[in-house]
């Protein structure tokens, strides 16, 4: 984690006559704190003290120091502690985040002697604790807050696309990502006991006023890529959309690209999972009905109700051109269409197809069953498609052949001359029927497969056959009751 920097004024060179040590802090996002302490007699007047400040790639400023607020100038026999706040009129003269700020102190006494001392301090939001993770291949400087990011994930995951993208254009200037976490709001975030907005140091606690317009125009004017969205996917979406834009962004431009093209050429570089865009295509196919080619030249702002639409159609159009006409199309659009008169005239001549007749296709493709597999594809993840339909990997599962005990006896009912209804004189007699003539069972047995028998637990075969005894002696019973029936 890299910090703000604390120098001993023994460690300057050369060596000062009278100041002792000097420190700064910032009290982000309003301003920055800077202390410095001399040794001084009592009676060696001092007629000026100066602060220079240098941020990076900002103009430098100098403050004179007023010797007569209490406040700041503090004189205490040989001690003199100075403490000066640099509040921000607006956020043009402020540092950028997470970049060095040069100072320098300058006392002249009324005797001539001239004395300085210099330090740097680094200027960061430190209301939260940041972890450095740069990556000199993929020319990033990663910031996250600590403990809220995987940045060996983070570069896993986009270290391929990166590498695609700078394969087919051309190298792209360092990007510095400022990855920001739910607590730590972009904007001011503390009251003093008036209720007043301040911005605190994180070691002096000293109050800063802020003003959250500054903090909104600092965090959107910064080089820096802040990045506050919230999930891993999302995030890696964001920084999709810088780097995309780093990459085609000049060419689109002067090409005239339109915006569902970008946006869905953005997500199809995306390593992250996009197949969720497809509900919401063909929720709105089937009800209130899809945006126009012409509706979607522009995009909606990103707070607009249609924008989920417009990022999910684009995505849809530019997904459905790879398995059309294979990934290779895309991927010339986006780098060769500004060498032609206008979008529509490049996509016809590298597709063989209209736009207009693709985009109606398209409406009727989206509602297929079997399109979930295309809005699922990952250029990262293996072989890319063809100009042929994409290729869907279909499990196959072959069930095991299942070897089932089968008995099965046949039970033939034989009964003897069929009666006839006869009055019968009151002196007959009962003579019953031999049991063997009346019910005669003849089971059939199927033998047990022997792998099977083999491996039968003995109580479950016994079961079994007690179980057809039982119903052998169930059916003789009924079979008498019968015949006792009959007469």
């Amino acid at each position: 984690m890299c910090g703000v920097g604390l120098l001993p004024a023994q460690a300057q060179t050369p060596m000062p006559e009278f100041f002792t040590f000097t420190t700064a802090e910032p009290a982000f996002p309003a301003g920055m704190y800077f202390r410095v302490n001399a040794s001084i007699a009592p009676d060696i007047d001092i007629t000026s003290l100066t602060l220079l400040v240098q941020p990076e790639d900002r103009p430098a400023q100098t403050f004179n120091i007023p010797r007569t607020d209490a406040d700041v100038f503090i004189r205490d026999g040989r001690v003199l502690t100075v403490n000066f706040i640099w509040q921000f009129e607006d956020a043009a003269e402020a540092p950028d985040l997470f970049t060095d700020v040069m100072y320098t102190w300058t006392l002249v006494t009324a005797d001539g002697r001239q004395d300085a001392i210099a330090n740097t301090a680094r200027y960061l939001d430190e209301r939260a604790q940041w972890t450095n993770a740069p990556n000199a291949d993929l020319n990033m400087d990663l910031w996250y807050v600590r403990g809220n990011f995987s940045d060996a994930r983070f570069y896993d995951l986009i270290g391929p696309a990166y590498e695609r993208m700078q394969s087919r254009t051309q190298p792209i200037d360092p990007v510095t990502l400022v990855i920001y976490d739910s607590d730590t709001p972009l904007a001011c975030s503390e009251e003093n006991e008036e209720g007043e907005s301040v911005a605190v140091t994180l070691r002096a606690g000293v109050e800063v006023p802020c003003r959250d317009e500054i903090a909104a125009e600092l965090f959107a004017t910064t080089e820096r890529v802040i990045v506050d969205e919230r999930g891993f996917s999302r995030r890696v979406a964001r920084i999709m959309d810088v780097l995309v834009t780093q990459f085609y962004g000049e060419r689109w431009e002067a090409a005239n690209v339109p915006a569902w093209f970008r946006v869905g050429a953005t997500r199809l570089y995306d390593p992250t999972d996009d197949v969720a865009l497809h509900a919401e295509v063909a929720f709105r196919a089937v009800g209130q009905g899809l945006l126009t080619l012409d509706e979607m030249q522009t995009a909606p702002s990103v707070d607009d109700d249609l924008y989920s639409l417009f990022e999910a159609q684009g995505y849809g159009l530019v997904i459905y051109i790879a398995e059309r006409f294979g990934v290779e199309a895309v991927d010339e659009l986006a780098e060769t269409a500004g060498d032609y008169a206008s979008f529509d005239e490049a996509f016809e001549r590298i597709t063989g197809q209209a736009l207009a007749a693709f985009y109606n296709e398209w409406q009727v493709w989206v509602l297929r069953d079997d399109v979930l597999d295309t809005f699922a594809l990952n250029l990262y993840a293996g072989a890319t498609p063809t100009p042929t339909t994409i290729p869907t990997a279909t499990q196959t599962f072959t069930p095991l052949p299942t070897l089932t005990p089968t008995l099965t006896p046949t039970i033939t009912l034989t009964p003897t001359n069929s009666p006839t209804a006869t009055r019968v004189p009151p002196t007959a007699t009962f003579t019953p029927l031999a049991v063997q003539d009346f019910f005669t069972p003849t089971p059939t047995a199927t033998p047990i497969p022997a792998l099977i028998v083999a491996d039968a637990d003995p109580v479950d075969v016994r079961n079994v056959m007690l179980g057809v005894i039982g119903l052998a002696a169930i059916l003789l019973i009924v079979g008498i009751a019968v015949n006792r029936n009959r007469f």
